[in-house]
């Protein structure tokens, strides 16, 4: 939801969790649900300069296996495009909850990366880079 909501241009987040009542304790009940909040904190807070420049165009964006929409009726793929120190940073999230397989066209790109993991094997012929995401998984590629 932290993607979702900076792709359609937030400006900032705020985490609020109730808490205390019943078998709800908020973010800190578990340890695992704090360190996955720390961690998006810590993952949007590395791409703050990224997120503070400039906007670019969307690519040709394309579900071609999964749902094309959501469960609201909203495309299941959303990307909002960054340009700075001369890469493009393209946030990518699917927003059904189901897998989703999508294109990019990026005809002028070179490489493409996987910011959080780097290592990992991506799909990018002729221009076009093919990814698959969980549901409601995100991604932020490195394109140059």
């Amino acid at each position: 939801m932290s993607f979702l909501a900076l792709i359609h241009g937030a400006n900032g987040i705020t985490w609020y969790t109730y808490g205390g009542h019943g078998k709800n304790h908020g973010a800190t009940q578990t340890d695992e649900t704090w360190r996955m909040m720390c961690g998006v904190s810590k993952e949007i807070s590395g791409l703050q300069d990224v997120l503070l420049s400039e906007t670019c165009p969307a690519p040709r964006t394309a579900v071609v296996t999964g749902r094309p929409k959501d469960s609201r009726g909203h495309p299941s793929m959303n990307v909002l495009v960054k340009s700075y120190q001369g890469r493009r940073y393209l946030l990518c999230a699917n927003s059904a909850k189901a897998e989703v397989t999508a294109t990019f066209s990026l005809p002028d790109v070179k490489k493409v990366t996987d910011r959080r993991e780097p290592a990992r094997a991506l799909a990018l012929a002729r221009g076009v880079l093919t990814d698959t995401f969980p549901p409601y998984g995100v991604r932020v590629y490195v394109a140059e």
